[in-house]
């Protein structure tokens, strides 16, 4: 099996991980050689998934985090698999890791981390202290996700800072489900020229983020760029008034009209 070509091992591998039992089998994989190694850490290290604090105890926790450092430091290879992470910090129990150091180290040597899911975070800026929405913002968001996301989803938040959206200038693809934005502190911003943008059971969200000025008198999105738009609603939320004059002028920004 090993003398194939890496082109084709690779393939199989790519097939492994989409199957129901995908982490057991990589894992299985991961061990067989060196020329099967490589292709299954990379699919078994693409996600980090803060989603959900387990286990429950602080001290395993941040011991977890600690063990995953000294891995990445250790094997410097493993970092350039993670592209995408999951994070969930409406717990209470997960809230320390935004300001934590060793989870800030973690994040700086994730070379290739381009895409962030943000999910049931419920209402931003309601808790005191690093939870408020412009401490989370200045102190994590800014300096550890901005600068390199290409992708970002965020799933159930009400009043999200729309600061997470004013200052990525690489973001092509934007997925905003069941969220809607806060108005922000700080009205400068580089503009978005997402490829992709998906909305669903928000045309209010979408009317906010899309009609939204800076104090220069520019929009907060630019659609220039845009080859993908989906948008998805229920009968139980009814479309806003002027949906559709809307998603004409989007297409004719767009360049499809």
């Amino acid at each position: 099996m090993t003398s194939l070509p890496q082109e084709i091992i690779d393939e199989i591998i790519d097939c492994v991980a989409q199957s129901a039992e995908h982490l057991s089998l990589l894992r299985a994989c991961s061990l067989t050689s060196q020329s099967f190694r490589r292709r299954s850490q990379s699919h078994l290290f693409r996600v980090l998934d803060f989603g959900y604090p387990h286990p429950q105890d602080y001290s395993l926790r941040v011991e977890r985090l600690h063990f995953l450092l000294r891995l990445l430091l250790e094997r410097p290879e493993l970092a350039a698999y993670p592209r995408q992470l999951i994070l969930q910090p409406s717990f209470n129990r997960s809230r320390w890791m935004y300001e934590n150091k060793t989870f800030h180290a973690v994040l700086s040597l994730l070379e290739n981390l381009d895409e962030v899911i943000i999910k049931g975070v419920g209402r931003f800026g309601q808790s005191s202290g690093f939870w408020s929405r412009q401490a989370f913002v200045d102190k994590f968001w800014k300096p550890m996700i901005q600068p390199r996301l290409t992708t970002l989803v965020l799933r159930h938040i009400v009043m999200a800072p729309l600061e997470l959206l004013m200052f990525c200038p690489q973001l092509t693809a934007l997925t905003l489900i069941c969220t809607t934005f806060a108005q922000p502190s700080n009205a400068q911003f580089v503009p978005l020229r997402p490829n992709r943008l998906k909305c669903n059971w928000g045309s209010e969200t979408l009317h906010f983020v899309a009609d939204w000025k800076g104090e220069n008198g520019h929009h907060l999105l630019d659609f220039s760029n845009l080859s993908a738009f989906e948008y998805t609603t229920s009968a139980f939320r009814p479309l806003y008034p002027d949906i559709n004059s809307f998603n004409n002028k989007l297409l004719r920004e767009a360049g499809i009209l």
